[in-house]
């Protein structure tokens, strides 16, 4: 009985199996580590943005890929971040040269956040729109329009354009009433274009933006 009592096991002998085995948990746990804190801290917005995409049929583009802003600004900026669904475009734009977006310098440019939505008319609006009237800047003054401050209150907004006939009938319509005093009107060609840029561009703005456009499409006039 002594005999087997003082027995030691014989002990295996080292693996390279299971050291590998470890090794690989090891840099698996890391990498998701890793991709969950990026998602959550660098990623967070784009995250969030595609959230919400999937819910209301927009998809996500790359900014390379991204379609021409409507019309022709004076200086066409650049388009950062964009979503996209059947009839309406959510784009963030910016006035960063090329150059200085790559030497990182800290020089803060306008950006602007837009939504834009094609609408079904049979003729083409000339470029006329409602800027806020204490806007500093405005996404309206990218193009090359002409102020109608006769055409009615001037309190909230002011018209802009470039034909009179078209502004008039901008004034007469109930835009005015249906735009929150931050957000600006630009209706160029078969586009509606709403500048919400004093605004955060995030899903709860996106709601409210596709909101008062789905108003004004069902109440704006016919363009002349």
């Amino acid at each position: 009985m002594t005999w087997v009592a003082n027995v030691v096991p014989e002990t295996a002998g080292f693996s390279w199996r299971v050291l590998v085995t470890l090794l690989g948990v090891l840099v698996l746990s890391a990498a998701t580590f890793a991709a969950l804190v990026r998602r959550w801290t660098t990623q967070r917005g784009r995250v969030v943005l595609s959230d919400w995409g999937k819910g209301k049929d927009f998809r996500i583009g790359n900014p390379a890929d991204a379609p021409p802003v409507p019309g022709s600004p004076k200086a066409p900026p650049r388009v950062a971040r964009w979503l996209a669904s059947k009839d309406t475009m959510l784009l963030m734009l910016d006035e960063a040269s090329p150059a200085l977006a790559a030497a990182s310098l800290p020089i803060s440019a306008p950006r602007w956040h837009v939504l834009v939505r094609t609408l079904e008319i049979e003729t083409d609006w000339k470029p006329t729109g409602l800027r806020p009237a204490h806007a500093r800047e405005s996404f309206l003054d990218l193009y090359s329009l002409s102020s109608y401050p006769a055409l009615g209150n001037v309190e909230r907004f002011v018209i802009y354009g470039t034909d009179t006939l078209a502004a008039r009938t901008l004034s007469h319509s109930q835009a005015r009433g249906l735009l929150p005093a931050d957000i600006g009107l630009l209706l160029l060609e078969k586009k509606l274009i709403l500048d919400f840029s004093e605004r955060p561009f995030d899903p709860i703005e996106f709601d409210r933006m596709l909101a008062v456009a789905d108003q004004l499409v069902k109440h704006l006039p016919q363009p002349r």
